[in-house]
């Protein structure tokens, strides 16, 4: 069984990596590692708690998808500017959130409210992406 330092290090790692490229990609500041490292924390959290193991690896299993299609959804929506697939793409990881939030609350409590702030962020996320697929089609946004 590893210690808590090393699962520490590797949550953090995980999220930290990701959220910088991914930082790096989307040409933004801080909020972007910052936010990584909130999930990151919230992983390490689940990975630690009393839940049943098989519920610890099916909640950390859909956090490491979810850091895949995240970062993804950054390549596809910023490096080759498909904003409706985007969109659609985001659709699903906003799903993947739910799910995680859901999962992470039932292992611990403060793990699930962690995940509620990406979960509010994707769903940030999701609006300025329709709005950037309504400007591509040429409708105009109120």
């Amino acid at each position: 069984m590893q210690s808590n330092g090393k699962i520490f290090i590797k949550c953090m790692a995980a999220s930290l990596v990701v959220g910088a490229v991914s930082g790096f990609l989307a040409q933004s500041g801080i909020e972007i590692p910052i936010l990584y490292l909130l999930i990151g924390e919230a992983a390490y959290l689940v990975r630690i708690s009393k839940a049943k193991e098989q519920h610890i690896a099916e909640a950390i299993t859909i956090y490491n998808l979810i850091l895949f299609v995240q970062f993804l959804w950054i390549i596809f929506f910023f490096v080759f500017d498909w904003q409706i697939f985007a969109f659609a793409w985001l659709i699903v990881l906003w799903l993947l959130a739910a799910v995680a939030a859901v999962l992470f609350y039932s292992a611990k409590k403060p793990a699930g409210l962690l995940m509620l702030f990406y979960l509010f962020w994707t769903t940030y996320t999701g609006y300025l992406n329709l709005m950037a697929c309504l400007v591509q089609i040429g409708v105009k946004a109120v």
